[in-house]
């Protein structure tokens, strides 16, 4: 049987909608390819630029989301993924995904710029373990999904290495942006929302 995959069209848009920005870390495609795709985008009127501050970001309209529902829709179908992504879904918010919450919220209110303890290092590598495990039946359905576990990975890695940034850092793949763009991304594979008090962690 083929495996599926998923199309870049699909993935550039999902990675605007998730992180507001589209790159080859995030979407594993060539970056000529992103950059042609986010160009179309901007030409149909599906992708804006939004400044803020001095800072700037690109976004989906409603064209956009309207496209990527399409397309997300469209994907899981193709991928007869349906039942599968409603019991990983399900696995992660019962199973661990409260857990992460707390341990990164606790790490936040405490003391981030200082060594992380021990128990924090570990903690993270059991809830990275138990994410591949529960990721693995839909990776297998839909393997756009296989590259959460392994950024959590890394960044773990470099966590442990001494950069602390990696543990809940903003604007990188740190261990905090990889679970909360991997929760998002469930959801809206499945077509459902996060609510606003569930993600302080976005911007």
């Amino acid at each position: 049987m083929t495996r599926h995959r998923s199309v870049p069209e699909l993935l550039t848009l999902q990675s605007l909608r998730l992180a507001g920005t589209a790159d080859a870390e995030r979407i594993l495609l060539p970056t000529d390819l992103i950059e042609d795709l986010v160009r179309t985008a901007q030409a149909s009127g599906q992708v804006e630029t939004v400044e803020f501050g001095s800072s700037r970001s690109l976004v989906l309209t409603a064209a956009g989301h309207a496209r990527l529902r399409e397309l997300l829709a469209d994907d899981l179908e193709a991928a007869d993924a349906q039942e599968t992504l409603r019991t990983v879904l399900e696995d992660f918010e019962q199973g661990i995904n409260d857990e992460m919450v707390r341990v990164v919220s606790d790490w936040q209110r405490a003391a981030p710029s200082t060594a992380p303890p021990q128990e924090l290092l570990d903690t993270l590598e059991r809830l990275g373990s138990a994410l591949q495990e529960v990721i693995a039946p839909l990776a297998a359905r839909l393997p756009r999904f296989g590259r959460f576990p392994a950024q959590y990975g890394l960044a773990l890695r470099r966590a442990r290495d001494g950069d602390l940034r990696w543990i809940a850092g903003i604007g990188i793949l740190s261990c905090h942006t990889v679970w909360a763009e991997l929760h998002q991304d469930l959801l809206s594979t499945l077509g459902r929302e996060r609510l606003p008090e569930s993600r302080p962690e976005e911007r």
